[in-house]
């Protein structure tokens, strides 16, 4: 964080924690590492919107650049 590669809020994401509670129903949680991992899966979280209209999608990242990105 100190070089601003993090942002503090965030940084539980890297360890597979959510700061939000878990919604009701199926939940379809995706992790990237970089900016280009999280680019990758935009069209399979476009997809998971049509293919389980009621479930939930989370993407989490582990760079400070990739929330922007996505």
């Amino acid at each position: 964080m100190r070089k601003g590669k993090e942002i503090a809020e965030r940084l539980a994401e890297k360890y597979g924690q959510n700061a939000q509670s878990r919604s009701a129903g199926q939940v379809l949680w995706l992790h990237a590492l970089s900016v280009g991992e999280s680019l990758a899966l935009v069209p399979r979280v476009e997809r998971a919107l049509l293919d389980l209209p009621e479930g939930h999608e989370l993407l989490t990242t582990s760079t400070a650049t990739s929330p922007d990105a996505a």
